[in-house]
């Protein structure tokens, strides 16, 4: 009877053990963790098996972002990059250009042309970079929700498996005890 009740533990176990993998990586499918899902197991059973999560994902991401001086464009933990500029110049206008001396065949003959076709060559980057940053972001945001997405089944998937551990060892220590008190008496033969 021990060995008919140990396999079929055993093989409970390793039904339990593909369940909770089949969970852990249903996060990389992209599907999201149902709210039913995530309220019980996330909010309810993972603190009746010493678990706790962070709430927000975000905030190991927000942790490693550094912070950009403004006028130099630089991480603030970077020296300054201009040895022959002050501290106290103005960090926004870094190629001041003295008076130079130019070639007149480089002299531009009418200035309001040259300057409007600057500034459409200008417009045209900033639209382009605007259109690559804005692509980015959308990138990064859905990078982010895949990441939490993830995170959350992973996150789910262990407090199962905790919790699953715990069944198994309550079963193990129940059905152990029965056994061994439903053993055959000894008859004292005297």
């Amino acid at each position: 009877m021990y060995y008919g009740v140990s396999i079929c533990l055993v093989s409970f176990a390793s039904g339990l053990s593909v369940v909770t993998l089949n969970i852990y990586h249903r996060g990389v499918r992209g599907s999201a963790v149902p709210k039913v899902f995530k309220n019980i197991v996330l909010d309810r059973i993972a603190p009746l098996v010493f678990m706790k999560f962070e709430t927000s994902y975000r905030k190991q991401r927000n942790e490693q972002i550094q912070e950009i001086n403004p006028q130099t464009g630089t991480r603030l933990d970077c020296p300054w990059p201009w040895p022959e500029k002050f501290l106290q110049e103005d960090g926004y206008c870094l190629h001041q250009r003295h008076h130079q001396q130019r070639s007149p065949r480089f002299l531009p003959k009418n200035r309001s042309e040259e300057i409007d076709a600057f500034e459409a060559q200008i417009i045209r980057i900033l639209n382009k970079v605007h259109a690559s940053i804005d692509r980015n972001e959308q990138r990064v945001t859905e990078q982010e929700r895949k990441e939490t997405t993830e995170l959350e089944w992973k996150h789910a998937s262990i407090v199962l498996d905790r919790l699953l551990l715990a069944v198994f060892f309550l079963i193990t220590i129940i059905s152990t005890t029965t056994i061994l008190c439903r053993s055959p008496e000894s008859d004292n033969i005297s």
